[in-house]
């Protein structure tokens, strides 16, 4: 029994690995889409930004995301403080899965300029004081309005301490641009997310 056990854990470890990779991949692709069918149903600019290097919570860097749009005339008038009423929360803080991060590159989305969001920690209350961080944006057409440059994000197996990325597998592989196991690139124009690369080693 201990020798077929043995036998298995790589095997269980490599699956459960996969499985985290392809859960990433589809929370963000499902992500991005309800994103763009927000803005579209909305009429409201959304945003989905990144949880970067200075974000409050130091485990969920490169690590999380949060989805918001702008607020309507309406929601600003009914608000107590319509000067304080910038943007509705559409999905909190929602981490990645366990030991899946985004690449620090800037040539990946989480990677690029930051962007500062005026009143925005108040809509989160205290569960983070972060106002500026990386983030796209879809326009009520379903498009991309920023950023201006690429639009990729790019996915390893790790997570970012240190101030860099730290892989978990294959790390020799994956400090290179081509041990990239995931991107997902959107198009500027119709703002629709596809899987472009999927790299994932052994």
């Amino acid at each position: 029994m201990a020798v077929m056990m043995s036998l298995l854990l790589p095997a269980v470890s490599g699956f459960s690995s996969t499985a985290g990779r392809r859960g990433a991949v589809n929370i963000l692709m499902n992500t991005f889409e309800q994103a763009r069918v927000a803005a579209l149903e909305s009429g409201q600019n959304v945003y989905i930004g990144f949880a970067d290097n200075d974000f409050p919570v130091e485990a969920m860097r490169y690590s999380a995301f949060i989805v918001f749009r702008d607020a309507t005339d309406e929601e600003k008038a009914d608000a107590p403080d319509p000067t304080k009423k910038s943007y509705v929360i559409l999905k909190k803080w929602t981490p990645l899965p366990k030991n899946i991060a985004f690449k620090t590159a800037a040539s990946s989305l989480p990677g690029a300029s930051k962007t500062a969001f005026r009143n925005l920690s108040a809509e989160l209350g205290q569960s983070s004081g972060d106002e500026e961080f990386p983030c796209v944006s879809f326009n009520s057409s379903g498009a991309v309005d920023q950023p201006a440059g690429n639009l990729r994000v790019f996915l390893y197996e790790g997570h970012y301490a240190e101030g860099r990325d730290n892989h978990t597998r294959n790390k020799n592989v994956q400090d290179g641009a081509s041990g990239l196991f995931e991107q997902i690139s959107l198009s500027r124009y119709t703002g629709r997310a596809q899987l472009d690369i999927t790299a994932t080693g052994s």
